[in-house]
């Protein structure tokens, strides 16, 4: 108990770092706050802040009350899930983040399906015949894909499947942000190209985890045992390597999960994918830098909460494997 409750409490201290660097970030840009949106509405075709408005945000943000006040009063908004308002979109920034982190959500989660039908198996093959033809075959292709860029593999699936082929179209755009009018099969073919990309980049980490374990697994004593009594490769694997492996796998995904967020938002810019990639694009391009500072709370939160929730998982797998032993 005490392991779970320093592990929370490691990260509600590690959250509060991020919010507080997070806040800091809209004053060390230059003019501050109010020249900032002062400069979106002038880059929108809109007229700069007037003197009310001013002491409007002024008011709104807390911007004239020291830098301590502004603080707590940030932390107060978060509280409520209240983001800032955003100066492009002119709505606020919680509700637009919700919108573009389903897309997201969904690719990230098709990619890492894609990733874990495929990288798993080969894993696992790879791991059974150490040393043989086949595992350096596998160990050379997805060291390949491991080691290029995602958006060079989005580039090249867009050619080849989209523009090539014509499998599959060039951009997903439309399709994604109108689900309903697109149908289920056409939100899939739009979908499709950005998450297998998504999924063969991905499908290296899969690889190496599962690869790796099982190697680990395989030398254990019991396994020597189970051969010692005359069982197949095959009943091993499938009574107790595989039983041992997935605890594991599952311990080690919040890797996974954080790069294949920053793989999403690079799949998102080839696709025109209409995630918090390209949000945080046309927020950086339009001075929204309230709304940016949303989305990187959002991200960081989301991350965080992987890696404890894989850490909380591994504790408890080690306590039942020290039971067990």
């Amino acid at each position: 108990m005490k392991r779970y409750v320093a592990l929370v409490a490691r990260s509600l201290a590690l959250l509060a770092v991020i919010t507080v660097t997070n806040f800091f970030l809209i004053h060390l840009v230059p003019g501050g706050p109010l020249e900032v949106i002062s400069r979106a509405r002038v880059e929108s075709g809109a007229a700069p802040l007037s003197d009310a408005e001013r002491a409007m945000f002024r008011r709104y943000y807390g911007l004239d009350q020291p830098l301590p006040a502004q603080l707590l009063a940030y932390a107060g908004q978060l509280l409520h899930g209240d983001l800032g308002y955003s100066t492009f979109f002119r709505r606020p920034s919680s509700e637009i983040i919700a919108e573009y982190c389903k897309r997201t959500s969904l690719l990230v989660a098709a990619g890492v399906l894609v990733a874990v039908c495929t990288g798993l198996p080969l894993g696992i093959v790879s791991a059974a015949r150490r040393g043989s033809l086949l595992d350096s075959v596998l160990l050379a292709v997805e060291m390949t894909l491991h080691a290029a860029p995602p958006f060079l593999l989005a580039m090249a699936a867009l050619i080849v499947f989209a523009v090539k082929l014509q499998w599959f179209p060039l951009a997903g755009s439309e399709a994604i942000m109108d689900a309903k009018s697109a149908g289920f099969a056409g939100m899939l073919r739009h979908l499709a190209l950005p998450a297998l990309s998504l999924g063969a980049w991905e499908s290296s980490t899969v690889y190496y985890l599962a690869r790796n374990a099982m190697v680990d697994i395989l030398g254990e004593d019991y396994i020597r045992t189970a051969r010692a009594k005359g069982l197949g490769n095959h009943e091993i694997l499938i009574r107790h390597a595989l039983p041992a492996l997935l605890p594991m796998l599952l311990a080690r995904f919040a890797v996974l999960f954080g790069t294949a967020i920053g793989g999403a938002f690079f799949a998102e810019q080839v696709f025109s994918y209409p995630g918090l990639g390209q949000l945080s694009l046309t927020a950086f391009q339009n001075y929204d830098y309230l709304l940016l500072r949303g989305i990187f709370l959002v991200l960081a939160a989301s991350i965080l909460t992987a890696y404890l929730v894989a850490d909380l998982w591994l504790i408890r797998f080690d306590a039942r494997a020290g039971e067990r032993a």
